[in-house]
């Protein structure tokens, strides 16, 4: 969590929730991103480097 200096959480730190995972049933913060494919984010940042070249 991110701290202000006079100890005040930010506003994103105070608006995070629980939800129930559909996946998994354990609960996890709303705004968690899912579990990423490293194949699939290899390829997605290989495509925009190459085609820079």
């Amino acid at each position: 969590m991110t701290q202000a200096k006079d100890g005040s959480l930010s506003a994103a730190a105070r608006e995070v929730s629980w939800v129930p995972d559909p996946v998994t049933g354990h609960y996890r913060p709303s705004n968690f991103a899912g579990g990423a494919d490293a194949a699939d984010l290899r390829a997605a940042h290989l495509a925009r480097s190459y085609a820079r070249a």
